[in-house]
């Protein structure tokens, strides 16, 4: 039996309004997406509202990753060390290939751009 603690309900709200957030916005880009030029129809353009959606997500996920990226270099530069990117993350930090977004996507970089060194300190 799980007992649901205030951390766990604050991280489902907090997962429920990500999703809510993750939907409006590809709704937004599939609604700004322009249509057909001049009659003429791109073959790659998706044939449903379903798929445009799903190439909306899949642009999504792609941005995700690369602010993830970002915002986790940027918090090693300030001292983060690998378990507090995996807490932040959601993974359980068990050594680099975990500590973050580096893991969680084939098209993510490598772990080994985020610093193994904190700021300052002697190696």
């Amino acid at each position: 039996m799980a007992v649901e603690t205030p951390a766990s309900s604050e991280q489902e709200e907090l997962a429920e309004r990500a999703r809510q957030a993750v939907a409006e916005a590809a709704r937004k880009l599939v609604l700004g997406a322009p249509g057909p030029q001049d009659g003429q129809e791109d073959p790659d353009a998706p044939r449903s509202d379903a798929l445009a959606s799903l190439r909306a997500l899949a642009h999504l996920s792609r941005a995700v990753e690369e602010c993830a990226t970002l915002a986790a270099r940027a918090a090693a530069q300030e001292g983060a060390g690998y378990p507090q990117l995996g807490r932040a993350w959601g993974s359980a930090a068990r050594g680099p290939a975990s500590a973050g977004p580096a893991s969680s996507s084939p098209h993510a970089p490598h772990h080994d751009r985020y610093p193994t060194t904190r700021p300052g300190a002697r190696s």
